[in-house]
């Protein structure tokens, strides 16, 4: 109930700015990376996709990873920056905590239905929600987001804990390798385009959300 609940705050409260941010997922650059993480996927699940007992060495750090990449974690607190910010009136605070919110509501948006088609299993046999890694996926959204916003030297700390994160849930024996890989590449998407204007490829393809119906707009660049 908790983890429903942070994902349709994170949903809700931008609502306005997802169908821009949805539409932006459709850049050519975007489909190039997904491209390059799905072949990544592909080439893990075709060798040797399950866990790997040489990764023992991140069960210690896994523990506080697995708790920073949760949903039920880390969209309070982006949430918390918005409203801090808005409060005490601190613009940059507050846009942070704004934009990071989208970032993460975006990616459950990616995410969860591509869990429920997929079905795959997990390695531990908990539940089919394995591919692809939630957890990966949000804590490389926030590393992308945080780049961005900051600079690379800054955003280098959130990369090794989204790295690890990553490992973490396959040594757990949450998620295979391949469901690892596809976390990162969609967290890295979501946490590149959020905020972003327009396109910076040449094709992209925007929803008309004040039409009646369905309708989608392609422009050239």
């Amino acid at each position: 109930m908790t983890k429903l609940l942070c994902i349709l705050a994170s949903l809700t409260l931008p609502a306005r700015d997802l169908p821009q941010d949805a539409g932006n997922l459709w850049q050519t650059d975007n489909v190039f990376v997904v491209g390059v993480g799905a072949s990544l996927a592909t080439a893990a699940y075709a060798t040797n996709d399950a866990p790997r007992s040489e990764l023992s060495s991140v069960d210690g750090p896994a523990r506080i990873t697995d708790t920073y990449g949760a949903g039920t974690f880390n969209i309070p607190i982006a949430i918390g920056l918005w409203g801090f910010g808005h409060a005490t009136h601190n613009e940059p605070v507050r846009d942070f905590g704004h934009g990071l919110t989208r970032a993460l509501g975006l990616t459950q948006l990616v995410v969860g239905p591509i869990k429920v088609l997929s079905h795959r299993l997990r390695p531990n046999e908990a539940n089919h929600r394995s591919f692809p890694s939630g957890h990966t996926a949000n804590t490389f959204a926030m590393a992308r987001f945080i780049q961005r916003e900051t600079s690379t030297t800054i955003s280098l700390p959130f990369y090794a804990l989204a790295a690890i994160t990553g490992a973490g849930r396959v040594e757990g024996r949450q998620h295979y390798l391949s469901d690892v890989l596809m976390g990162a590449t969609l967290g890295i998407i979501v946490g590149g385009t959020v905020g972003r204007e327009q396109s910076s490829g040449r094709v992209s393809w925007q929803p008309m959300t004040q039409a009646p119906g369905l309708r989608l707009r392609v422009r050239l660049n």
